[in-house]
């Protein structure tokens, strides 16, 4: 498939790109394709990028801190007057799958934000880890993500960029909102059929 070219890739917005992206695709295999090769540049600020596709999926208040910022409790927050949901995120320079490290560290935001309670939330309400590629089917993440559940009944909630761009192309193109009873409390990979649902 032909590579887009976006003007002045390195300077530009992270607010123009999905506008610009979703101009320029006639398909939404095509636009996933696309944005996650936009995404997979080691140059770009890659948190940020995240906060962008966030708003564009249809969360009203993203919270994303400045990839590397270590005073900052989570990588980034969707904050919600019940449920807010923390997130771990993995850049591509750190890991491109999410691994072993991504859901202890979920595991642990889960724990910090329901005894510090920086922001409403529940014990049901999910906490996310986010990285390029999801883990392969055999991979000891699920199993962990499991036995957080049996143990403690905590959420531990696993999404891709792939299927997240996928729901920034439904939402403006195919009419569809984010399903939040689902997306606030689930556990293990995105079943991506239930996140959104028609508008």
């Amino acid at each position: 498939m032909k590579k887009l070219s976006i003007k002045n890739k390195n300077n530009e917005s992270s607010r123009d790109f999905v506008e610009q992206y979703l101009q320029s695709c006639s398909t939404k295999e095509q636009f996933v394709h696309e944005v996650s090769n936009y995404l997979s540049d080691l140059k770009i600020e890659f948190y940020e990028y995240i906060g962008t596709l966030l708003k564009y999926a249809g969360f009203t208040n993203p919270h994303v801190t400045r990839e590397g910022d270590v005073n900052c409790r989570f990588d980034a927050t969707l904050i919600d007057s019940k449920h807010t949901v923390p997130i771990e995120i993995k850049s591509p320079r750190e890991d491109k799958e999410i691994n072993i490290k991504a859901i202890r560290q979920a595991f642990e935001n889960k724990i910090v934000l329901l005894s510090r309670r920086f922001y409403p939330s529940s014990p049901e309400a999910s906490s996310l880890a986010l990285a390029f590629n999801y883990p392969a089917s055999r991979s000891d993440v699920y199993e962990l993500v499991d036995d957080i559940k049996t143990s403690f009944g905590y959420n531990i909630g696993l999404i891709d960029i792939h299927d997240l761009v996928r729901i920034v192309y439904d939402v403006p193109k195919n009419g569809r909102i984010l399903n939040f009873d689902y997306i606030h409390t689930f556990q293990g990979k995105l079943d991506y059929e239930k996140a959104t649902i028609k508008r």
